[in-house]
């Protein structure tokens, strides 16, 4: 990755002036937003994206994140308001790897749980569909980490240089 495109990664998309129609720059919006987590579901939903760069023989993944505090005082961030910090790519797929595998253990045991539970009083719960998402689950990691969209990079600078 070219070093403007290193810097122009950590922009915050809020602070680009993005242009209408452009090929190019939709080209640029598409890759600068990819990295972006869906947090709308939650009640107070913070912003936060990721990406990855390589320069050199330096392969890292930045984390950005920003929220707003709760205005009614409620929900409690355990970072601070705004935040970034980098890691070797290699470390922070190893621990992902390692959260993953934690994560799919615990919801195999408490769907063994349920299974061996009985039926469960004033609760609809379709065990067969529970496992078959569980299981699709499984595959979730594999697919992301397998996914590589296509991108024109001479696009993508392209656009860059001229949204900025």
């Amino acid at each position: 990755m070219s070093r403007r495109l290193v810097d122009f990664a950590a922009v915050s998309a809020s602070d680009l002036n993005w242009l209408d129609e452009d090929p190019e720059a939709e080209a640029t919006w598409s890759w600068h937003s990819h990295g972006y987590l869906y947090t709308s579901y939650l009640r107070i939903a913070p912003s936060m994206r990721c990406w990855r760069t390589v320069v050199g023989g330096d392969d890292r993944i930045t984390f950005e994140w920003e929220h707003q505090p709760d205005p009614e005082g409620v929900i409690e961030f355990a970072s601070s308001r705004r935040g970034q910090v980098s890691v070797p790519t290699a470390e922070f797929l190893a621990a992902l790897a390692e959260f993953d595998r934690a994560l799919l253990t615990a919801m195999t045991q408490r769907i063994r749980e349920l299974e061996g539970a009985g039926p469960l009083v004033g609760i609809a719960l379709d065990l067969d569909q529970v496992r078959h998402e569980h299981q699709d689950r499984e595959e979730w990691l594999r697919r992301a980490l397998d996914h590589d969209p296509a991108k024109d990079w001479n696009a993508v600078r392209a656009g860059a240089s001229r949204i900025r």
